[in-house]
């Protein structure tokens, strides 16, 4: 249980942080305003490439095994050939790393 004064009000509730209670009841925030929509997106990205890397990474290992895949390409399942395939999806995530930061920041609510 924690207690604060705001004014000549005292309020009781149980709460972990103070701080965030109190900016909480001064500005109630707004679930469906255009900042907290544009919000949601930004960090929808951001969930969507999280699980995705993974799923590419198991299907990746997965589609590696076929025998269709590995006669399309001449592939044996293997070796160094197989490395450079699965190194080509690492390589992006590492040449869009220097734009993330600037497309989540320029894309941001400006109030934030």
């Amino acid at each position: 249980m924690t207690t604060w004064a705001k004014g000549s009000v005292v309020k009781e509730a149980n709460v972990h942080s103070v701080a965030l209670a109190e900016a909480l009841e001064a500005q109630k925030p707004k679930i469906w305003s255009r900042s907290t929509i544009q919000l949601y997106l930004i960090m929808g990205v951001g969930y969507l490439v999280s699980t995705l890397n993974s799923h590419d990474s198991s299907l990746m290992g997965a589609i590696n095994a076929m025998e269709g895949y590995q006669k399309t390409f001449g592939l044996t399942g293997e070796g160094s050939s197989t490395g450079i395939i699965f190194i080509i999806y690492n390589c992006g995530q590492i040449a869009a790393f220097p734009f993330c930061g600037f497309f989540a920041d320029g894309l941001r609510p400006k109030g934030l």
